[in-house]
């Protein structure tokens, strides 16, 4: 019990409410602070379905089963009344029991995003790649343009990933990418009735 109340002080103790404190720099934080200040500033917006969409990804059976380890571990540690919360004020606890809310959405969202960063830190920012796939001879091919370091390109590929086209703005005007890009008919793109969204409250 004393590792869990450690836990918790760690995460939630009444020292990190003294508002004199130094900020600790991030590179400093450990995972559970980083996710705690996630989940401090998502809570803030209670409403998440204009900013977040629901996907459905693959993941590792073990990924989910430790992830619901740790979802359930929080939950037990962090309740009302609890004898592993009794020596934290009502105001901590409180703050506490908004992780044990949409936790395994904050803990993918958390993890996604601290990927993308660390990413972005180590390889550069990641350009905004747009993307159309199409039909030829029945087949489909993609086709993609980004800015990267102040070039434009426009890369068409096969569907095995082979590059069929190619170009720049190093040798090419912005206005031949664009209207070739514009000009291509994305079928991925569905028409039709949108589906009926999902509830905007997680």
């Amino acid at each position: 019990m004393n590792n869990i109340k450690a836990f918790n002080d760690n995460m939630f103790g009444e020292e990190e409410f003294n508002t004199t404190n130094t900020t600790t720099p991030m590179d400093d934080k450990t995972l559970k602070e980083e996710l705690k200040e996630y989940s401090d500033a998502r809570q803030a917006d209670s409403i998440v379905g204009e900013s977040h969409t629901r996907a459905t990804h693959l993941l590792s059976d073990a990924s989910l089963e430790k992830m619901d380890d740790l979802v359930n571990y929080i939950s037990a540690t962090y309740g009302l009344n609890s004898e592993f919360t009794k020596d934290m004020d009502r105001r901590e606890v409180s703050r506490a029991r908004t992780l044990t809310k949409g936790t395994r959405s904050k803990i993918l969202n958390f993890a996604l995003q601290h990927f993308l960063d660390t990413f972005e830190q180590q390889e550069g920012l990641i350009p905004e790649t747009k993307h159309k796939r199409f039909k030829v001879n029945g087949k489909n091919h993609n086709a993609y343009r980004f800015t990267k370091d102040g070039v434009t390109y426009l890369i068409e590929q096969d569907q095995r990933g082979r590059e069929l086209f190619f170009m720049s703005t190093e040798t090419d005007s912005i206005d031949d990418i664009n209207n070739r890009f514009d000009e291509i008919e994305d079928t991925s793109v569905k028409t039709g009735r949108k589906p009926k969204r999902e509830s905007r409250y997680v």
